[in-house]
């Protein structure tokens, strides 16, 4: 596995939804990877699928280009079993806010849409410094003959822009910098001891209430043949900040909605026996659904740590 990690400079305004409240829409401090990976895979099928295979892929739905019968060096990147897209994190999560106002247009009848006046917040291309806003992201790729064209694909999405209001020149940007051929750092070992886990992307919530069984579970499924319950003697929520959050489905071509536990979310881990450095780093990595997207990202906070 190889670790691609981009540093991008925002050309245009940004717009990603975090929360949708009427016609007044809230910017995330953050880019969700499967917006990061519907840009890049959308760009990778319209400009390297073959003419004579487009048409029949676009009809079979779901994961239709995973399925494609035609020879194909980009499927690995379809593939969320074997490529994974992290959030796009600005630094310190705090980017230059720009709040900006507009008329929505019911493009069926071409006129003013009810609700027509719609306000909502972006994040600016310079800050109040007069320097580019910069952030970052990452593509865990399963080998390195996929890196230039994962490199050029996060240049397209950048050329055409990400997030909402493409068609009105947002969310456009530079790739400045792609480092390829690092694998992820490896975890510690985790020594027996309590942990405290904060959440650092929304968890998406296998079922409520965010108790114990739940992340249990989803513990068990990313540890998978290699993970032992023996490691763990329990696991405690100690803050839940509840929320919900909707990203679009490249495959099915709808949107999915669920609730999620949102950073400021905390839990505490008992370790009773020395968990080993993967299984640390997959738990970091992500748990719950959509994690090959980014979602479910804990990192340890302060907590009592080994006994």
């Amino acid at each position: 596995m190889s670790l691609i990690t981009f540093t991008c400079r925002l050309v245009s305004p940004l717009h990603t939804a975090g929360e949708r409240y009427s016609n007044v829409q809230t910017c995330a401090p953050y880019v969700l990877g499967s917006t990061l990976r519907g840009a890049m895979l959308g760009h990778i099928i319209r400009r390297l699928c073959p003419a004579e295979h487009f048409e029949s892929l676009l009809g079979d739905n779901p994961g239709y280009h995973a399925r494609c019968a035609g020879p194909c060096g980009a499927k690995p990147l379809f593939d969320p079993a074997r490529t994974r897209f992290s959030f796009g994190r600005f630094p310190d999560d705090r980017p230059p806010r720009a709040f900006r106002s507009r008329v929505a247009i019911d493009r069926e009848r071409c006129s003013v849409a009810e609700g027509a006046l719609l306000q909502f917040e972006v994040i600016s291309p310079v800050s109040s410094t007069g320097e580019g806003t910069c952030f970052n992201f990452e593509v865990e790729i399963p080998d390195e003959s996929l890196t230039e064209l994962a490199i050029d694909a996060a240049r397209w999405a950048g050329e055409a822009g990400i997030g909402a209001f493409r068609n009105e020149g947002y969310g456009r940007f530079t790739v400045e910098d792609a480092r390829p051929g690092f694998t992820p750092a490896p975890q510690q070992a985790l020594r027996v001891g309590a942990y405290r886990l904060a959440v650092d992307t929304p968890y998406v919530l296998p079922g409520l209430p965010f108790g114990e069984a739940a992340i249990r579970g989803d513990l068990d499924r990313v540890g998978g043949d290699g993970w032992s319950a023996e490691w763990l003697d329990a696991v405690r929520v100690e803050e839940a900040n509840l929320g919900y959050i909707g990203r679009w489905c490249y495959e099915d071509g709808q949107r999915h909605t669920r609730a999620v536990a949102l950073p400021g979310s905390a839990l505490t881990i008992h370790v009773k026996a020395d968990l080993p450095a993967d299984q640390a780093a997959r738990i970091q990595r992500g748990l719950g659904e959509w994690a090959e997207v980014g979602f479910g990202r804990f990192r340890i906070a302060d907590g009592a740590g080994p006994d």
